[in-house]
Parts: structure tokens; sequence; C-alpha cells
């Protein structure tokens, strides 16, 4: 039976995307790629596309929505579903590609709740957005007995939480909070310890560090945010 395949190709640096994925989409007869509109073009396959130059007649862009109401976009997630289990069924090998990895904040995660149970799909690691961003600041993320913590902006108690125990705490999309998040910064005295970087490994990439001034009003949505505040010196 032909393989399903969760493929992550990381935060956006093609050179970053790994030989594993690259092997799989070079065997690949279909490669699935996410646009979030019909017409809005698919960030994954831009990031792959040095890659499949001389496989790009085996993609197939399918729009997965996930604004506003689940009703209102379930019925396009459940089509796509049908369409990957009907070509599944033909005995093509397919590529779904994602952003990152397959298992942090993922379409490929959301998918496998459409599929049948006798589809047994691989998931194949990419290098997530928040160790991208990492090295790009040329720092570690934890050392020694320290916790990191990865949270969603979307919940300011859920940040704050993760503060008293956290050494280190990735804010992922900080976008969708950036009043909350300058407020945590300056309520917890944090406002020289943030890091953000936003469309790592792209042309666009930006660095943001410094004080709560330094604090952007508007954030790409490709942006990742670091606040260390654990002891690295022990």
């Amino acid at each position: 039976m032909a393989n399903l395949y969760g493929v992550g190709v990381g935060p956006g640096d093609p050179d970053l995307v790994t030989f594993k994925a690259i092997q799989i989409m070079q065997k690949a007869d279909l490669i699935i790629c996410p646009e979030k509109a019909k017409g809005a073009g698919s960030t994954a396959l831009e990031i792959v596309r040095k890659h499949i130059e001389n496989r790009l007649d085996h993609v197939r862009l399918m729009v997965f929505p996930m604004a506003g109401m689940k009703e209102t976009w379930e019925p396009a997630w459940k089509a796509n579903a049908e369409q990957i289990v009907e070509a599944w069924k033909t005995g093509k090998e397919i590529a779904f590609l994602t952003l990152g990895d397959p298992s942090i904040y993922s379409t490929w995660s959301y998918l496998q709740g459409y599929l049948p149970k006798e589809i047994k799909p691989e998931w194949i690691p990419g290098v997530p957005a928040f160790c991208a961003v990492a090295a790009r600041l040329n720092h570690d993320l934890v050392l020694g007995d320290e916790n990191l913590a990865v949270v969603s902006s979307s919940e300011e108690e859920a940040m704050r939480s993760a503060l008293t125990w956290a050494d280190t705490l990735v804010i992922m999309k900080p976008k969708r909070a950036i009043a909350s998040i300058r407020k945590i910064l300056v309520d917890e005295n944090l406002m020289e310890l943030w890091e953000m970087v936003s469309n790592c490994g792209k042309e666009t990439e930006k660095i943001w560090k410094g004080s709560v001034e330094d604090f952007p009003e508007e954030i790409p949505y490709f942006a990742t945010m670091i606040l260390k505040t654990g002891g690295s010196d022990e």
C-alpha cells in the first residue's frame, strides 16, 4: 500500500529542509502544499521549490481555511481529506508539506482527524521555528536543569503562568497578542530580556531586541519571540 507522509519543511530557509524530506518529495507521486485561501500561494512550496524544480508537475495546492467558525471551514477540510484518501487508494505516494515540524501547531496535525483509520501516515520531522530562531540569535534555549516552555500567544494567563517555572519562554505567533506581551514585559520586569525574529531564514527576516520601547507596533505572522530569564552561567 502507498504511503502518506507529513513532511516538515522547516521555518523558511530552504537550506534547513532535511535530506529525508527532499528524498520523500523526490519520490512522491503527489506533493500537497496548503494555502490559506485560493490564489494566496503556499509558503511551504516556496521554501522547497528549489529542491523540487523537476517535480512541480506533481504539486497540488489545497486551500485549508482556519479563520472564523469551524462550521465555515470544516467542509473544505473534509473535501481535501477525501481527495487525499482517493489518491492514496489509487496507490499514489503522497507528501503533505507543513511548515516547521508536523507535530507543532501544524496543518498536518489537524488533518489527522479527517483521515480514516486504515491510513497509517508517517511523520517526517522538520526544524522547528524556535530552534532556528535560537540559532539565528546565536544562543542556547536551555542549559543544565533549566526548563523550556512553548506557548501560544492567544492566552495571556498561559504566558504569565509559564514564566513562574520556565527559564526560557518561547511565544509562538506573538502577532496575536502584542498589547498583552508588552504588558507582561513591563509587569514582570523583562524589558531587556526579550528577543524576536520574524521570517527566519528568508530575505525579509528581521530581528528585534532591546527595551519595551523597541517592541514593534506590528509583527509579521511568521514571528517567534524568546524570553530567556533563567541563569545560563551555571
